[in-house]
């Protein structure tokens, strides 16, 4: 697992407001306030989403589900420097495209193609630890800091508009494989016996998720 990717989105304070702590809490089971270590500073974020993101990387919800138990127990670091490390993530839930939670079980007990004909989210729950990192946990308060998530991949598929390729089959149609990053965000065609059958932006489907952990930055490339 030597290939690694990063996703950003927004930190949400569950303490921001009673709605939101509720709405989290609903979503990720939140402990009550009364029942938070002093220590800590608990937060939620917007993990990772299954479709193309604006690295072309393409996250299959079934590759999702597979790869969700892998979230839990990583490090929370600042701008992806492993030995930085400011706290952990601890929980994770799956949502649809409307922010509802969906079940694992039932996840787990939908076959591979109708899970991905679906839009899902992984939320997680993480703590930073306060009483080390109290400036951090101020700034982040104030809005300055996005939330970057970590994964790796063992391997990956070629996706060109909706349709999914392996290597083998895109080498064979006539693409760079060898050169698959010059590849990804170009338009191209696949078309047999001089019909299209589909044409779109070039992405990677990545295989073999293993969610690394997550970071937080100040400027990041996909914000």
């Amino acid at each position: 697992m030597n290939n690694k990717f990063y996703i950003t989105a927004a930190f949400k304070h569950v303490e921001e407001t009673e709605n939101l702590r509720k709405e989290a809490a609903s979503v990720l089971d939140l402990p009550k306030i009364e029942e938070r270590q002093p220590d800590l500073a608990y937060f939620t974020s917007r993990f990772v989403s299954s479709g193309t993101n604006l690295n072309y990387a393409h996250f299959l919800p079934s590759e999702l589900v597979k790869a969700g138990s892998t979230v839990p127990g990583k490090a929370v670091d600042i701008e992806h420097e492993e030995e930085k490390i400011i706290g952990h993530i601890y929980k994770h839930a799956f949502t649809d495209v409307d922010g509802n939670y969906v079940d694992n079980k039932s996840l787990a007990s939908t076959f591979p193609k109708d899970l991905d004909d679906k839009d899902l989210h992984i939320e997680i729950a993480s703590v930073i630890y306060k009483t080390r990192f109290p400036d951090i946990v101020d700034e982040i308060l104030n809005n300055e800091w996005k939330v970057s998530m970590e994964a790796y991949f063992t391997d990956y598929d070629i996706l060109v508009g909706n349709t999914i390729l392996t290597k083998n089959e895109a080498k064979l149609m006539g693409f760079d494989v060898a050169n698959a990053d010059k590849l990804m965000g170009k338009r191209a065609k696949i078309v047999k016996a001089g019909t299209i059958l589909d044409e779109g932006t070039v992405a990677r489907v990545l295989r073999g998720i293993c969610f690394s952990g997550v970071g937080i930055v100040k400027n990041p490339a996909n914000p």
